[in-house]
C-alpha cells in the first residue's frame, strides 16, 4: 500500500484534467472516531465542515453499514449523497430509494435477532446493536473464562447460518455482523453512485474495515482507494495512519481544488 502524498499526486493529476472527484467515505471509523458504544458515533465538527467546503468541488457521499437514520442524525447536508444499510437505502441528489429484502429473508433475519439479544441477556458485558437489515455483536467488553465460552457459542451459531447460504458473516475488530447475503454491499452501491454521476467524477472511496473491501475491490481498476489504517490484506491502493489523519487529508484535496495555481496549471488554462 502506498502513503497518503501518492494518493494526494494522484489527486493532482485528476485536478489538472480538471476532472472532478466522487468523494465517498465510509462512516464509523473513516468520519466518525471508534467509540466505546455505537450509539454514541459523532461526526466532530471539523470535518462536516470540511466535506461541507468540498461540496462546493466534489460530489460527497456518506457510504454506511448503519440505517439511513441514524446517519443523517449524526451529519445532514442537502449537498450530499447518501448510502445507508450496506446498500439498502440511498439517497441521490435529494431522491430516496430503498432495495427492499425478500420476505422469508426478513423473517430468517427477525428469528436470527431473537436468538442474539437471548444471547445478549446471557453475556451481559456483550453488546447487541440491532439494525433494521442486520444485526451487530461487539464483545469487547467480554472478559476471561465469558469470552472462550462465548467464542465457542456464537462461532457455533455462525457456521450454522454460514451453511445455510442466506447470511453473511463479518468478523473485525471484535465485532460480528450479520447481514442478508444478498447482491447489496458497498461494492455494489458505489457502483451504483458512480453510474449516476458519471465519468466526470473521478470514484474515491475512503473507509477502514472489512465492508469496505467490496468498495476497494470495486474500484480496483477504474478509481482512488484509501483504507484508514494500514494492512497487508486490503485491496485498497492508498493507506491513512489512523482515523485522526482524515481531517488532514481532506485538507489536502480541498487546498487542491481550491487552489488558483493549481487551475492556472491545468491545460484547458494554459491553452487560455
Amino acid at each position: 500500500m502506498l502513503g497518503v502524498k501518492d494518493c494526494i499526486k494522484e489527486i493532482k493529476k485528476n485536478r489538472e484534467l480538471e476532472k472532478s472527484l466522487l468523494l465517498m467515505l465510509d462512516f464509523d471509523g473513516t468520519i466518525s472516531p471508534v467509540v466505546k458504544l455505537p450509539e454514541n458515533a459523532i461526526v466532530p465538527r471539523p470535518i462536516i465542515d470540511m466535506l461541507c467546503s468540498l461540496a462546493n468541488f466534489c460530489k460527497v457521499a456518506i457510504v454506511s453499514g448503519r440505517p439511513m437514520g441514524f446517519v443523517l442524525s449524526k451529519i445532514k447536508n442537502a449537498k450530499f449523497s447518501y448510502v445507508g444499510s450496506h446498500g439498502l437505502e440511498y439517497i441521490i441528489n435529494g431522491q430516496k430509494e430503498e432495495i427492499l429484502l425478500q420476505k422469508k429473508v426478513k423473517i430468517f433475519l427477525e428469528d436470527i435477532k431473537i436468538t442474539l439479544k437471548q444471547l445478549g441477556q446471557k453475556y451481559q458485558k456483550l453488546i447487541v446493536e440491532e439494525k433494521p437489515n442486520s444485526i451487530n455483536l461487539h464483545y469487547k467488553f467480554v472478559k476471561g473464562s465469558k469470552l472462550k465460552s462465548f467464542l465457542l457459542e456464537i462461532n457455533e451459531f455462525l457456521d450454522k447460518m454460514e451453511k445455510s447460504g442466506k447470511m453473511r458473516i463479518l468478523r473485525d475488530k471484535e465485532t460480528i455482523e450479520i447481514l442478508p447475503n444478498s447482491a447489496c454491499n458497498k461494492g455494489f452501491a458505489i457502483k451504483k453512485l458512480s453510474k449516476v454521476f458519471g465519468a466526470n467524477y473521478v470514484p474515491v472511496y475512503v473507509g477502514d474495515a472489512k465492508t469496505d473491501e467490496d468498495a476497494f475491490e470495486a474500484l480496483e481498476n477504474n478509481g482512488i482507494t484509501v483504507r484508514v489504517g494500514k494492512s497487508k490484506n486490503s485491496r485498497a491502493k492508498y493507506f491513512l495512519k489512523n482515523q485522526k489523519e482524515i481531517n488532514k487529508f481532506l485538507k489536502y484535496i480541498l487546498d487542491i481544488y481550491e487552489s488558483k495555481t493549481n487551475f492556472s496549471n491545468s491545460p484547458s488554462a494554459r491553452k487560455a
